[in-house]
């Protein structure tokens, strides 16, 4: 069967140092990091620093401001994001792949790109506000945080329950409308608890997303202050080193708890509805109110979106946004004089960091869903760790961490690969434990049993059964890569500066057609991503990859 695990056998030298060599690498890179900040707190920085943590009422309002708008972004995100996998789902609803699609659009461009359209649309001289002669609410603020946030989380809600809804077999559901139950209370004692795990799951996840989210409460936060926010100013502005790593250790505990309880859910969800072979979702023939209704509902969401997405592309045309329109293709000439270093910077950590975390990722998920050994579990626990570790915790620990040598990291090129790839590790990971509970063990036990030996069945078995995860994995880390800088703002070196931080120094210099055309490079490098993706996928499913390897 497809769970089954081959024994890590003694006499296999090669497999013992692969696992070896892996699990060291996440140790290293994810562990070590977090324990030079709890070193440094409680030796080197002294107790100084949790003292004035523990005591002033400044801290203690930022820790309740970072929870409170943290749960009012996991319940507004994880509710609409049920609603848009229902409709997109289960009802026949026009257009419905369109808007799925629109929904996912935040996936592929960093958190302040929709921090920027938020102020350029809804800010005191906003496109909208101009437009309605009045501002619908201040975007600085714990509502401008919520607001961008629900659009950025949205996508992985989404997803996350419509994986869930469309495993859910339908029959029970139509049992129950033939007994004269009406779709709203099937949807209610049916559908949503056996949704649970997924909304549970995604509900999790944005909250450990939402705490340690940096670039909208930057941009939008104004007076309220959050702990991500707060860390990079004790780090970078005040210089103290000690008062941001007991504040990073806040931050750090609640994220990594959440993220054990979400794992903890997952390994011993039990909600089994099929006994049999699994069914496609059939979407139900809607007319009337019950068509219209959700209908106008996605076409909310999804206009919103594209708004937001749309007023940045004609914004990078815009000679002054927020004054009028007056065509330009200056913000293009500045992003070209001024950015140009940055993109190189940006493709030459890609080039580095993409197969680093695919190859780490792929094989850790290849050991720990294949392998049977003593520290399986641990190995899973810390390669998943990066979800619960903010960026801007891991940048100061890879300052704390890789600063003197034999670890003298600091300054150079290689700590914004390393932080990049194993920062997105998680993705590798799933990805390729996902691929590999869909392919028997027994292929690769024949392999071994035909004399082959475990690198060998690894590398001709294995690597082109994991091809598609290995390619999905290095998408998701290149564009990771143009888009992440909570972390980085940290630890790039002079010189190094990445295309995201461009973004972020226009946003906070108001250079707002500057932001919008450096966004609109971005996006368009993204979309072509996929496309490259796309067509390599194409490929690796007619060629015969074995034979390269």
């Amino acid at each position: 069967m497809a769970s089954e695990k081959l024994p890590l056998f003694k006499k296999d030298p090669y497999t013992i140092f692969l696992t070896f060599i892996t699990f060291f690498s996440l140790l290293l890179f994810i562990v070590y990091p977090i324990y030079s900040i709890i070193e440094y707190g409680f030796t080197e920085g002294g107790l100084t620093g949790l003292y004035e943590v523990l005591m002033k009422e400044r801290f203690r309002r930022i820790i309740l401001n970072t929870f409170f708008v943290a749960f009012l972004i996991m319940v507004s995100t994880t509710t609409l994001g049920f609603i848009t996998a229902y409709l997109t789902t289960y009802l026949n609803i026009p257009g419905r792949k369109f808007f799925s699609a629109v929904i996912k659009l935040p996936l592929m461009t960093p958190t302040i790109v929709i921090s920027l359209s938020i102020i350029t649309n809804f800010g005191r001289n906003g496109m909208i506000t101009r437009l309605i002669g009045f501002q619908f609410f201040d975007i600085y603020g714990w509502k401008g945080i919520l607001i961008a946030s629900t659009f950025v989380f949205l996508p992985m809600s989404h997803l996350l329950i419509s994986s869930v809804l469309a495993n859910i077999d339908q029959s029970f559901e139509y049992a129950a409308n033939s007994l004269g139950a009406r779709d709203f209370r099937a949807l209610r004692t049916i559908v949503f608890p056996l949704a649970m795990p997924g909304i549970a799951n995604a509900a999790l996840l944005i909250f450990i997303e939402s705490m340690a989210n940096f670039g909208i409460p930057l941009v939008l936060g104004g007076n309220f202050r959050v702990l991500s926010v707060e860390i990079f100013s004790q780090m970078m502005g005040r210089y103290r080193i000690d008062v941001a790593s007991f504040l990073a250790m806040l931050l750090l505990i609640p994220s990594l708890s959440f993220l054990s309880l979400q794992m903890y859910l997952l390994s011993k969800r039990g909600y089994t509805t099929v006994t049999g072979a699994p069914t496609a979702v059939e979407p139900k023939q809607v007319r009337g109110l019950t068509k219209w209704v959700p209908t106008s509902i996605l076409v909310f969401l999804a206009g919103i979106i594209l708004l937001l997405y749309g007023s940045i592309i004609v914004n990078a045309f815009n000679v002054a946004p927020g004054l009028g329109f007056e065509f330009t293709f200056g913000n293009f000439q500045f992003m070209i004089q001024q950015a140009t270093r940055a993109l190189r910077n940006s493709f030459l950590v890609a080039a580095f960091a993409v197969p680093l975390c695919s190859t780490v990722g792929i094989t850790t998920a290849y050991l720990v869903s294949r392998r049977k050994f003593s520290g399986e579990g641990a190995m899973n626990f810390v390669s998943m760790m990066p979800i619960g570790i903010p960026g801007v915790v891991i940048g100061i620990g890879y300052i704390l961490g890789f600063n003197k040598p034999p670890l003298l990291l600091v300054g150079t090129f290689m700590i914004l690969v390393v932080n990049i790839a194993f920062r997105e590790i998680p993705f590798a990971v799933r990805t390729g434990v996902a691929s590999l509970q869909q392919i028997d063990v027994t292929i690769e036990q024949a392999s071994l049993s035909l004399g082959a030996g475990s690198i060998t069945t690894y590398r001709r078995v294995g690597l082109p059964l994991l091809a598609k995860a290995f390619m999905a994995s290095a998408t998701y880390t290149f564009i990771r890569c143009m888009t992440t800088f909570s972390a980085i703002i940290f630890i790039a070196p002079i010189g190094w500066k990445l295309f995201p931080i461009y973004i972020l120094e226009s946003i906070e210099t108001m250079s707002l057609g500057n932001a919008s055309a450096l966004s609109t490079t971005l996006i368009f490098f993204i979309l072509l991503t996929f496309l490259v993706e796309t067509i390599i996928t194409k490929i690796i499913g007619k060629e015969d990859w074995a034979f390269y390897l």
